[in-house]
């Protein structure tokens, strides 16, 4: 997966004062000129702070504005439309955020969460045509593209969005806690393949993938893996029983356990109970519940 370098400038400003005193009379320093009037925010700005950054939410910033040094400057960008920021941070927070919380505590995400998360209004297109939906820069920002088109009532296209979130949150939590990549790695070694765009998702079940991009490195495959689940556990469990390979079924399923114990070793969480969380959560959102 491609990952961006930013650049983080930080501008220091030193205030020297000077005072004169006299032991007979004390000068006055006049009003002070340092603006300490917080930035203007808009109303969807003071909604993001309220729901996500405030200490007692998130801790997650949420940016939406253009701003070059959080974006490829090679590719065909443009910036999210403010009116699609609140429904799609809506589904964040349902979906991922308070399934997680349900589960793990009311601190889960705060304890182990990106700092920042921005939002793209287009799509990432690749030069080899395919796409990229969302970025994890080594657990500090989530970048989620395709903001203007999503649209919260279409099933397809929720599921979509969110198992883009569920995979980058895969990779923050493994670099918390790293699974056992080595014994991961093993099962399916030889199908690792950095032209993974070369197969498609059907072939690539068969030769014990949950898709296509799962074929790029074990990383990616078990982000993969743990997001399809997470995303509809009905659909995954469909999948796996429509792979005619009994070999590759097995591969799929060995991997499904690793997962499983991770989740329930690393932060003492039942991975199946977490997916029947976030199937009911995504019912409730495509229903209009957000509740």
């Amino acid at each position: 997966m491609k990952k961006y370098n930013f650049v983080k400038k930080f501008l220091i400003v030193g205030v020297v004062a000077t005072v004169f005193a006299s032991c007979q009379k004390e000068d006055s320093l006049g009003e002070s000129r340092l603006d300490t009037n917080e930035e203007f925010r808009t109303e969807l700005d003071q909604w993001l702070f309220d729901e996500f950054t405030a200490e007692n939410k998130f801790n997650i910033n949420v940016s939406y504005k253009w701003d070059p040094t959080k974006a490829d400057n090679s590719r065909w960008l443009y910036p999210a439309d403010p009116i699609k920021v609140k429904p799609a941070m809506n589904v964040v927070r349902k979906i991922w955020i308070d399934s997680y919380n349900e589960l793990g505590g009311e601190s889960f995400v705060r304890n182990i969460s990106p700092k920042e998360i921005h939002l793209i209004g287009s799509p990432n297109m690749n030069k080899e045509g395919t796409q990229t939906l969302g970025l994890a820069d080594q657990g500090n920002r989530i970048v989620l593209f395709i903001i203007n088109s999503l649209n919260i009532t279409n099933a397809s296209q929720v599921k979509n969005f969110v198992h883009t979130i569920q995979h980058e949150y895969i990779h923050i939590l493994n670099q918390k806690n790293q699974y056992n990549i080595e014994k991961y790695a093993a099962i399916t070694r030889s199908g690792y393949n950095s032209n993974w765009q070369n197969y498609n998702d059907i072939e690539s079940r068969e030769e014990g993938f949950i898709s296509a991009y799962s074929r790029s490195n074990a990383d990616e495959d078990f982000a993969e893996m743990a997001a399809a689940m997470l995303v509809d556990i009905n659909a995954y469990n469909a999948i796996i029983d429509n792979v005619k390979s009994a070999e590759s079924k097995k591969a799929l399923k060995e991997k499904e356990a690793i997962i499983v114990d991770y989740f329930k070793r690393s932060f003492k969480i039942d991975f199946y109970e977490l997916c029947a969380i976030t199937d009911r959560k995504t019912k409730e959102v495509i229903a209009g519940n957000f509740n």
